[in-house]
């Protein structure tokens, strides 16, 4: 399910000024300013980006920062096997196609905390039923599964 800003517009953030095409001009490296909302990528800049994007974590992994470190000149991140050495000879446009995205995705993301905010506080204060409260499974439903029952598939998709 799309929301209303995703079917809307993209997003706030532009590329106000392109990053430059070509292996002289791949970024080596990116800052933000947040005085000015601007996301510097090696000669381009991304904005307006809110600090509250550009500060968006998950599970304390910076989102931004991750996907910006991982593809500059050098590289980043862990390096797992000899495949890691593969990279870009260039910056594209399909990256920065890609950054706007992720941008936009974190900016309606938090968009949305307002709104989720609510409805857990709704959920929180409605009515609760206690444990007591549920109908109590028959026995047969308190049993393990029976041998024959393990070896049948669990789930049908239909026949093929």
């Amino acid at each position: 399910m799309e929301s209303k800003q995703a079917a809307s517009t993209p997003g706030a953030a532009r590329c106000t000024q392109p990053i430059q095409d070509g292996q002289q001009a791949y970024p080596e490296s990116f800052a933000y300013d947040a005085r000015s909302e601007s996301l510097r990528v090696g000669s381009a800049i991304i904005a307006p980006v809110p600090a509250a994007v550009c500060d968006f974590k998950v599970s304390g992994l910076s989102v931004v920062r991750s996907w910006l470190t991982s593809r500059m000149a050098r590289g980043g991140g862990q390096k797992s096997s000899a495949l890691d050495q593969i990279r870009p000879r260039h910056w594209s446009v399909a990256f920065t196609k890609e950054l706007l995205e992720l941008v936009w995705i974190l900016e309606a993301t938090i968009a949305g905390y307002n709104d989720q905010t609510k409805l857990f506080r709704r959920v929180v204060e409605s009515d609760c039923f206690t444990a007591e409260e549920l109908p109590s499974p028959p026995q047969w439903m308190r049993l393990p599964p029976s041998r024959e029952s393990r070896a049948k598939p669990q789930l049908s998709l239909g026949s093929r």
